[in-house]
């Protein structure tokens, strides 16, 4: 699968115990690239996909607004810990 504008990374993973269950872990560079990946044909052939499963799971978006570096490590563990 060819990568879209915006798509940094994608990957997808699926559980050896439930065949149903896929998770689909992307990385956007803006959130309007991410919105522009939900319009986009190539996630609707996705959406289509949950039509063959056995039973079609739930859809389940999450985001992260904001990351830390090594900066909240020091904060946490005080200053012995440099």
């Amino acid at each position: 699968m060819e990568k879209e504008a915006g798509c940094l990374s994608y990957a997808l993973f699926c559980n050896m115990e439930d065949k149903n269950l896929l998770n689909l872990l992307e990385e956007w560079k803006t959130r309007e690239d991410f919105d522009r990946h939900l319009r986009s044909d190539m996630f609707g052939v996705l959406l289509g996909t949950r039509s063959l499963l056995d039973e079609p799971q739930g859809v389940h978006i999450y985001t992260v607004h904001q990351s830390e570096g090594m900066e909240a490590v020091h904060t946490a563990r005080g200053s012995a810990f440099r």
